[in-house]
């Protein structure tokens, strides 16, 4: 059977729905992180106050264009942090899933400068966006997590989280790769 694509996206952001669900009740139950609620959407606003932030990386990611790329897609990862008290938004995350369904690959992870963050003290919210998507990748049949195209200086950074395999061309790494375990 042949489904429209109105349906297809109907169907994975109903996906991304559950497990933004299912992510807030794993946060609200430890108190560091109990203060985050994840959204499997990203909406206008999101994109908007995004689009106010600047880089320390000399680089900006527009939110606008890149969002509407990604949704010509329907199997796709899209993921916005807000704080729960506030509704102010700490990080936005754009990926795919393959059309094999083998991997879920984070394109564009972006959280708000430093000094905005000062509400969150010490939560890291890398782990909250890759647990977001594992799960996701997991729900669809996935076996790996990429990050496609990571900064130079956060190599290590994700290597702590368990991206142990990596593609090069050249010197320049491409991509990182974890199996979701």
């Amino acid at each position: 059977m042949i489904h429209s694509k109105s349906t297809a996206d109907e169907r994975y952001r109903q996906i991304r729905c559950d497990i933004a669900e299912l992510i807030n009740s794993e946060l609200s139950r430890d108190v560091d992180t109990s203060s985050i609620r994840v959204s499997g959407h990203i909406t206008a606003d999101d994109v908007a106050q995004a689009q106010l932030w600047t880089s320390s990386h000399n680089f900006r990611i527009d939110w606008k264009r890149e969002l509407a790329r990604f949704k010509k897609r329907p199997r796709r990862l899209e993921l916005a942090l807000h704080l729960n008290s506030s509704g102010k938004l700490l990080a936005l995350a754009l990926g795919r899933i393959s059309d094999r369904k083998v991997v879920v690959s984070l394109h564009f992870i972006q959280k708000q400068p430093e000094p905005m963050l000062s509400d969150l003290g010490s939560i890291r919210l890398f782990p909250i966006i890759l647990r977001y998507a594992e799960a996701l990748g997991l729900s669809l049949g996935c076996i790996r997590v990429d990050i496609d195209s990571p900064m130079k200086g956060l190599i290590a950074y994700y290597e702590g989280y368990g991206f142990d395999r990596s593609t090069k061309k050249g010197k320049k790494v491409t991509r990182l790769q974890k199996v979701i375990s």
